[in-house]
């Protein structure tokens, strides 16, 4: 729906217009992730979680599909994924029920270097600038927070940090004072092959605390193909682009009627 919201109503939108401005951000942040990482939109089952684990891995899934499909060098897939966690007490997680883009696209081994995750990041980072201005030009009280860009810190360049200063929550202070930090750790697998994780983390002014909008990666598999794959946290960027305190505002959640789950609803005030 592209119908705007008129200047009348304030940040705290109300059930049918957070559904609206919700759409809107998220068709349009689509638009400009599939574009800038070339990436085709598919189906995909639900993510089921029991207790903290995995009843399968979704990056096999996702990988294991670009086969099935015929991608190629340069081309991908991203889905809106929906887990969930069964047989534990709904109460007891906080979410137990989350959305995310999940994405992954196959890249040449020439690819697999921290300079090619760092640009690809930086498309995904450029989607999120271009849908919060968007989102502003849709409703005035929507005002940009971000920076243009973000920070890169490694994990030796954090630790150092961290053990030059007495000053606590160091990392949280310095995502703060920079917006935006890409938090770059690399490791070794059982080939001896070093990779590169990123993770980028901001500061959400209204919460007053960092929230991590997306991890990525890159993947290799010996004897058939090296990807990078990652994903968007549609929660945290609801919450942070729509101005809004509480993830049960911009998402399905429970409610309870007699102390039984009756409905999913979404609970916006």
């Amino acid at each position: 729906m592209n119908k705007k919201i008129q200047n009348r109503y304030n940040a705290n939108l109300n059930f049918m217009h957070t559904e609206i401005a919700m759409n809107e951000l998220k068709t349009f942040f689509e638009y400009n992730f599939s574009e800038a990482l070339n990436l085709l939109k598919v189906s995909s089952p639900i993510q089921v979680h029991k207790g903290k684990k995995d009843l399968h891995s979704f990056t096999d899934w996702k990988r294991t599909t670009l086969f099935k499909y015929g991608f190629t060098q340069g081309e991908g897939l991203y889905t809106n994924l929906r887990s969930i966690k069964i047989n534990i007490p709904i109460e007891q997680y906080d979410p137990f029920f989350t959305e995310e883009w999940e994405w992954e696209k196959i890249i040449l081994e020439k690819h697999k270097n921290i300079d090619y995750l760092i640009t690809e990041a930086n498309n995904i980072y450029s989607s999120i600038k271009k849908t919060e201005e968007h989102m502003k030009q849709f409703h005035p009280t929507f005002q940009p927070v971000l920076p243009k860009g973000f920070q890169k810190l490694s994990k030796v360049e954090l630790e150092s940090a961290i053990a030059n200063t007495a000053v606590t929550n160091t990392e949280e202070k310095l995502i703060k004072r920079c917006g935006a930090i890409l938090f770059l750790n690399e490791y070794k697998n059982t080939n001896d092959e070093s990779y590169t994780i990123g993770l980028l983390k901001v500061w959400n002014p209204l919460l007053k605390s960092p929230v991590t909008l997306f991890s990525i990666g890159l993947r290799a598999d010996v004897g058939k193909f090296n990807s990078v794959g990652g994903k968007v946290d549609q929660t945290n960027l609801c919450m942070l682009l729509l101005k809004k305190l509480n993830d049960q505002q911009v998402k399905p959640y429970s409610w309870k009627e007699d102390n039984d789950v009756k409905n999913i609803s979404l609970g916006t005030k």
